[in-house]
């Protein structure tokens, strides 16, 4: 199974400290290099943003032919050059799993990668409590709340109706 991940959902689950739920579903992520620029603490000690430490089942992947990203950025002007990356490798990789919480990413993936699908994070935590890798579903989404990620109350409502930690009310 080829997953390429987005850096939102190694930021939000490193946040509250269950990036290990990746590699339990999964067994190995890849990811483009500006992903990896975005989210890991460099060799050389150097960081960016969110000063992560990469785990060994991260794998970092280049883009065979990168014409094809700056095609995409010319085609949907409000995808990310990092959101470009993660499509463009995904569709040279033929990916199974696309990982990410952008929007932007979601709607331009889906016009140009037709098998592969494309998950939140929520996502990810109900297919974790699926396999009895974590107990519930709550209990995380209102730690990485707590930890400053933006998740609204109709997604967090939606997501603990799908992990059947929350009762349908009309």
């Amino acid at each position: 199974m080829i997953v390429i991940s987005d850096s939102t959902p190694l930021i939000l689950l490193s946040k509250i400290n269950r990036i290990d739920i990746l590699h339990l579903l999964f067994d190995y992520i890849v990811i483009p290099p500006l992903v990896h620029k975005e989210v890991f603490i460099s060799i050389n000690g150097k960081s960016d943003m969110h000063q992560i430490l990469m785990p060994y089942w991260v794998m970092i992947d280049t883009i065979e032919d990168y014409k094809l990203v700056v095609d995409l950025k010319k085609k949907f002007r409000r995808i990310s050059q990092a959101d470009a990356e993660v499509i463009i490798l995904a569709k040279e990789k033929q990916a199974d799993f696309i990982l990410s919480d952008d929007r932007e990413l979601h709607k331009q993936a889906k016009l140009v990668l037709k098998k592969t699908d494309v998950l939140y994070t929520g996502a990810v935590l109900i297919f974790a409590k699926q396999e009895g890798i974590i107990d519930n579903v709550k209990d995380l989404l209102d730690e990485m709340r707590e930890k400053g990620a933006w998740i609204g109350g109709n997604i967090y409502d939606s997501i603990l109706l799908r992990a059947g930690e929350m009762e349908k009310t009309l």
